[in-house]
Protein backbone atom coordinates (compact mmCIF):
# COMPACT_ATOMS: atom_id res chain seq x y z
CA UNK A 1 0.00 0.00 0.00
CA UNK A 2 2.90 2.27 0.66
CA UNK A 3 4.21 1.77 -2.91
CA UNK A 4 0.78 2.60 -4.34
CA UNK A 5 0.58 5.65 -2.12
CA UNK A 6 4.02 6.77 -3.22
CA UNK A 7 3.10 6.33 -6.89
CA UNK A 8 0.15 8.69 -6.52
CA UNK A 9 2.04 11.15 -4.44
CA UNK A 10 3.82 13.65 -6.64
CA UNK A 11 7.27 14.10 -5.21
CA UNK A 12 10.83 13.25 -6.17
CA UNK A 13 10.88 9.87 -4.47
CA UNK A 14 7.72 8.66 -6.23
CA UNK A 15 9.05 9.80 -9.60
CA UNK A 16 12.30 7.92 -9.03
CA UNK A 17 10.37 4.81 -7.98
CA UNK A 18 8.15 4.98 -11.06
CA UNK A 19 11.14 5.20 -13.38
CA UNK A 20 12.79 2.30 -11.56
CA UNK A 21 9.72 0.10 -12.05
CA UNK A 22 9.49 1.01 -15.75
CA UNK A 23 13.15 0.19 -16.42
CA UNK A 24 12.74 -3.10 -14.58
CA UNK A 25 9.47 -4.24 -16.21
CA UNK A 26 10.33 -3.38 -19.82
CA UNK A 27 13.52 -5.50 -20.05
CA UNK A 28 11.73 -8.36 -18.32
CA UNK A 29 8.85 -8.21 -20.80
CA UNK A 30 11.29 -8.09 -23.70
CA UNK A 31 13.08 -11.22 -22.44
CA UNK A 32 9.81 -13.08 -22.02
CA UNK A 33 8.72 -12.21 -25.56
CA UNK A 34 12.04 -13.25 -27.07
CA UNK A 35 12.33 -16.48 -25.09
CA UNK A 36 9.04 -18.40 -24.90
CA UNK A 37 10.55 -21.01 -22.59
CA UNK A 38 11.25 -18.33 -20.00
CA UNK A 39 7.52 -17.65 -19.76
CA UNK A 40 6.70 -21.30 -19.18
CA UNK A 41 6.05 -22.32 -22.82
CA UNK A 42 7.59 -25.70 -23.52
CA UNK A 43 8.72 -26.72 -27.01
CA UNK A 44 9.62 -30.27 -28.07
CA UNK A 45 13.28 -31.20 -28.29
CA UNK A 46 14.90 -32.50 -31.44
CA UNK A 47 15.21 -36.30 -31.36
CA UNK A 48 16.78 -36.71 -34.80
CA UNK A 49 15.82 -36.27 -38.40
CA UNK A 50 12.35 -37.65 -37.72
CA UNK A 51 10.41 -36.28 -34.73
CA UNK A 52 6.94 -37.81 -34.48
CA UNK A 53 5.45 -36.18 -31.39
CA UNK A 54 1.99 -36.64 -32.87
CA UNK A 55 2.29 -40.46 -32.90
CA UNK A 56 0.78 -40.74 -36.36
CA UNK A 57 3.44 -42.95 -37.94
CA UNK A 58 3.69 -46.71 -37.63
CA UNK A 59 6.99 -48.38 -36.79
CA UNK A 60 7.32 -49.43 -40.41
CA UNK A 61 6.71 -45.84 -41.53
CA UNK A 62 9.37 -44.58 -39.14
CA UNK A 63 11.98 -47.10 -40.33
CA UNK A 64 11.32 -46.22 -43.96
CA UNK A 65 11.49 -42.47 -43.39
CA UNK A 66 14.56 -42.62 -41.17
CA UNK A 67 16.39 -44.66 -43.82
CA UNK A 68 15.52 -42.14 -46.52
CA UNK A 69 16.42 -39.16 -44.33
CA UNK A 70 19.78 -40.75 -43.50
CA UNK A 71 20.55 -41.32 -47.19
CA UNK A 72 19.63 -37.71 -47.94
CA UNK A 73 21.94 -36.51 -45.19
CA UNK A 74 24.80 -38.62 -46.59
CA UNK A 75 24.15 -36.93 -49.95
CA UNK A 76 24.46 -33.50 -48.32
CA UNK A 77 20.71 -32.81 -48.18
CA UNK A 78 19.66 -32.03 -44.61
CA UNK A 79 15.94 -32.53 -43.97
CA UNK A 80 14.21 -32.58 -40.56
CA UNK A 81 10.57 -33.54 -39.99
CA UNK A 82 8.46 -32.55 -36.99
CA UNK A 83 4.96 -33.87 -36.34
CA UNK A 84 3.33 -32.25 -33.30
CA UNK A 85 -0.19 -32.47 -31.91
CA UNK A 86 0.16 -29.38 -29.71
CA UNK A 87 0.85 -25.75 -30.56
CA UNK A 88 1.21 -23.53 -27.46
CA UNK A 89 1.01 -20.42 -29.65
CA UNK A 90 -2.10 -21.47 -31.59
CA UNK A 91 -0.33 -20.15 -34.65
CA UNK A 92 1.55 -22.53 -36.99
CA UNK A 93 3.79 -19.76 -38.32
CA UNK A 94 4.99 -18.71 -34.86
CA UNK A 95 5.32 -22.32 -33.76
CA UNK A 96 7.43 -23.33 -36.76
CA UNK A 97 9.56 -20.21 -36.38
CA UNK A 98 10.23 -20.94 -32.69
CA UNK A 99 11.12 -24.55 -33.52
CA UNK A 100 13.63 -23.36 -36.12
CA UNK A 101 15.23 -21.11 -33.51
CA UNK A 102 15.33 -23.69 -30.73
CA UNK A 103 16.67 -26.46 -32.96
CA UNK A 104 19.29 -24.22 -34.56
CA UNK A 105 17.83 -24.67 -38.03
CA UNK A 106 17.28 -20.98 -38.71
CA UNK A 107 21.03 -20.29 -38.85
CA UNK A 108 21.92 -23.46 -40.78
CA UNK A 109 21.68 -22.69 -44.49
CA UNK A 110 21.99 -26.36 -45.44
CA UNK A 111 19.10 -27.56 -43.26
CA UNK A 112 15.48 -27.82 -44.40
CA UNK A 113 12.51 -28.24 -42.07
CA UNK A 114 8.92 -29.43 -42.56
CA UNK A 115 6.52 -28.98 -39.64
CA UNK A 116 3.15 -30.74 -39.35
CA UNK A 117 1.21 -29.34 -36.39
CA UNK A 118 -2.33 -29.84 -35.14
CA UNK A 119 -4.41 -26.70 -34.61
CA UNK A 120 -7.62 -27.68 -32.84
CA UNK A 121 -9.39 -30.20 -35.03
CA UNK A 122 -7.29 -29.37 -38.10
CA UNK A 123 -3.69 -29.92 -39.13
CA UNK A 124 -1.35 -27.43 -40.74
CA UNK A 125 1.96 -27.80 -42.56
CA UNK A 126 4.81 -25.32 -42.85
CA UNK A 127 7.83 -25.94 -45.09
CA UNK A 128 11.23 -24.25 -44.96
CA UNK A 129 13.21 -25.73 -47.84
CA UNK A 130 16.80 -24.82 -48.68
CA UNK A 131 18.29 -24.80 -52.22
CA UNK A 132 19.65 -28.33 -51.74
CA UNK A 133 16.01 -29.46 -51.74
CA UNK A 134 14.32 -26.93 -54.01
CA UNK A 135 16.91 -27.38 -56.76
CA UNK A 136 16.11 -31.10 -56.91
CA UNK A 137 12.63 -30.36 -58.27
CA UNK A 138 12.13 -29.95 -62.01
CA UNK A 139 10.86 -26.55 -63.11
CA UNK A 140 7.35 -25.86 -61.87
CA UNK A 141 6.99 -29.04 -59.79
CA UNK A 142 7.85 -27.50 -56.41
CA UNK A 143 4.53 -25.65 -56.35
CA UNK A 144 2.74 -28.89 -57.24
CA UNK A 145 4.59 -30.64 -54.39
CA UNK A 146 3.51 -28.00 -51.85
CA UNK A 147 -0.09 -28.03 -53.09
CA UNK A 148 -0.30 -31.83 -52.86
CA UNK A 149 1.00 -31.97 -49.31
CA UNK A 150 -1.24 -29.08 -48.29
CA UNK A 151 -4.33 -30.81 -49.68
CA UNK A 152 -3.48 -34.09 -47.98
CA UNK A 153 -3.04 -32.34 -44.64
CA UNK A 154 -6.27 -30.39 -45.11
CA UNK A 155 -8.10 -33.66 -45.78
CA UNK A 156 -6.70 -35.18 -42.59
CA UNK A 157 -4.31 -37.52 -44.42
CA UNK A 158 -1.37 -36.44 -42.28
CA UNK A 159 0.48 -39.76 -42.33
CA UNK A 160 0.21 -39.90 -46.10
CA UNK A 161 1.41 -36.30 -46.35
CA UNK A 162 4.48 -36.98 -44.18
CA UNK A 163 5.39 -40.04 -46.24
CA UNK A 164 4.88 -38.15 -49.50
CA UNK A 165 6.88 -35.14 -48.30
CA UNK A 166 10.01 -37.20 -47.62
CA UNK A 167 9.62 -39.79 -50.39
CA UNK A 168 9.24 -37.18 -53.14
CA UNK A 169 12.43 -35.38 -52.14
CA UNK A 170 14.24 -38.73 -51.87
CA UNK A 171 13.07 -39.67 -55.39
CA UNK A 172 14.36 -36.36 -56.74
CA UNK A 173 17.81 -36.81 -55.20
CA UNK A 174 17.98 -40.55 -55.99
CA UNK A 175 16.04 -41.03 -59.26
CA UNK A 176 15.16 -44.61 -60.16
CA UNK A 177 17.04 -46.09 -63.15
CA UNK A 178 15.09 -46.04 -66.39
CA UNK A 179 13.97 -49.54 -67.35
CA UNK A 180 13.48 -50.38 -71.03
CA UNK A 181 10.78 -52.77 -72.20
CA UNK A 182 11.50 -55.71 -74.56
CA UNK A 183 9.74 -53.81 -77.35
CA UNK A 184 12.02 -50.78 -76.83
CA UNK A 185 15.09 -53.02 -76.77
CA UNK A 186 14.00 -54.80 -79.97
CA UNK A 187 13.35 -51.46 -81.65
CA UNK A 188 16.79 -50.19 -80.66
CA UNK A 189 18.44 -53.34 -82.09
CA UNK A 190 16.54 -52.99 -85.36
CA UNK A 191 17.60 -49.35 -85.60
CA UNK A 192 21.26 -50.31 -85.17
CA UNK A 193 20.90 -53.03 -87.86
CA UNK A 194 19.37 -50.55 -90.29
CA UNK A 195 22.10 -48.03 -89.58
CA UNK A 196 24.85 -50.63 -90.03
CA UNK A 197 23.42 -51.91 -93.32
CA UNK A 198 22.85 -48.40 -94.60
CA UNK A 199 26.37 -47.24 -93.73
CA UNK A 200 27.91 -50.38 -95.29
CA UNK A 201 25.93 -49.91 -98.49
CA UNK A 202 26.99 -46.29 -98.64
CA UNK A 203 30.66 -47.23 -98.25
CA UNK A 204 30.43 -49.85 -101.02
CA UNK A 205 28.70 -47.37 -103.33
CA UNK A 206 31.34 -44.74 -102.64
CA UNK A 207 34.16 -47.19 -103.38
CA UNK A 208 32.46 -48.19 -106.64
CA UNK A 209 32.19 -44.57 -107.70
CA UNK A 210 35.86 -43.98 -106.89
CA UNK A 211 36.94 -47.05 -108.91
CA UNK A 212 34.77 -46.07 -111.86
CA UNK A 213 36.06 -42.52 -111.72
CA UNK A 214 39.64 -43.82 -111.52
CA UNK A 215 39.23 -45.82 -114.71
CA UNK A 216 38.23 -42.63 -116.54
CA UNK A 217 41.52 -40.99 -115.66
CA UNK A 218 44.85 -41.16 -117.54
CA UNK A 219 47.25 -43.50 -115.75
CA UNK A 220 50.15 -41.24 -116.78
CA UNK A 221 49.09 -37.68 -115.92
CA UNK A 222 45.73 -38.19 -114.22
CA UNK A 223 43.79 -36.12 -116.74
CA UNK A 224 40.31 -37.16 -117.79
CA UNK A 225 40.31 -39.55 -120.77
CA UNK A 226 38.21 -38.71 -123.78
CA UNK A 227 36.23 -41.36 -125.63
CA UNK A 228 36.34 -41.47 -129.44
CA UNK A 229 34.23 -43.72 -131.67
CA UNK A 230 36.29 -45.24 -134.55
CA UNK A 231 34.66 -46.66 -137.63
CA UNK A 232 36.61 -49.43 -139.41
CA UNK A 233 35.88 -51.47 -142.50
CA UNK A 234 37.76 -54.54 -141.38
CA UNK A 235 37.13 -54.76 -137.66
CA UNK A 236 33.91 -52.81 -137.52
CA UNK A 237 33.17 -49.89 -135.24
CA UNK A 238 35.18 -49.56 -132.02
CA UNK A 239 35.72 -47.16 -129.13
CA UNK A 240 39.02 -45.68 -128.12
CA UNK A 241 39.95 -43.54 -125.15
CA UNK A 242 42.87 -41.15 -125.24
CA UNK A 243 44.38 -38.43 -123.08
CA UNK A 244 44.33 -34.92 -124.60
CA UNK A 245 47.23 -33.88 -122.36
CA UNK A 246 49.96 -36.53 -122.83
CA UNK A 247 48.65 -38.47 -125.83
CA UNK A 248 48.04 -41.73 -123.98
CA UNK A 249 45.36 -43.88 -125.55
CA UNK A 250 43.79 -47.23 -124.99
CA UNK A 251 41.40 -49.40 -126.94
Amino acid sequence: MKIVHELFTYNKSSTLLAFSLVFFILPLAFVLLQNPNASGISLPGKIGRLNDYGNILTMENQRELEEKLTKLEEKGVGLTILVSSYDPFSDPNIYASEIRSKWGIREDRDESLIVFVQEGEDWKVRTYLRPQVTNSFPSGELATYNDLIGKQVKNGEVRKAVMEAVSRIHENVFPAPVETTPEETSGAIQLWVYLTVGISAGVVLLLGILVWEGRRRCPRCGSKLETVDIQGHLNGDSTERHCPECGYHED
